[in-house]
């Protein structure tokens, strides 16, 4: 491996390290994002505490 190489590599490792630390916002729809919630909300991504609860305890199953 040259120089150049391990240049590109140490490039794409701090891209991938970039794009992990970046902040993953979801876009404000107007309706929550509770699963199986359909409330229109003026601000915001979710109706209440439960529903943003419910919606991260589904993000987690579905990690695994």
């Amino acid at each position: 491996m040259d120089l150049a190489d391990e240049a590109q590599k140490l490039a794409d490792l701090e891209l991938n390290i970039a794009l992990s630390n970046r902040s993953q916002r979801m876009p404000e729809t107007g309706i929550c994002y509770g699963p199986e919630c359909e409330v229109i909300i003026g601000v915001g991504n979710f109706c209440g505490p439960d529903c943003r609860d419910s919606y991260e305890l589904e993000q987690k199953r579905m990690k695994g």
